[in-house]
């Protein structure tokens, strides 16, 4: 949830992270759901979110399709 649009830097595992604007859900009670493709390798993943200087969006979880 984010009352204002909040670019994040999205990476899996080290490789090269690529730029995504969350969109803002309206207020800051409002949850919404954001799809952001990472390549994922079998087992243990390690999943990075930087917003650098900036504010960074509310992320509540991580869900991962089986």
């Amino acid at each position: 949830m984010s009352g204002d649009a909040r670019p994040v830097e999205v990476s899996a595992n080290g490789d090269p992270a690529t730029s995504h604007t969350f969109p803002s859900t309206g207020d800051w009670s409002t949850v919404e759901t954001a799809g952001v493709p990472v390549t994922l390798k079998a087992g243990t993943n390690t999943i990075t979110l930087d917003s650098g200087a900036g504010y960074a969006p509310d992320i509540d979880r991580i869900d991962v399709p089986t």
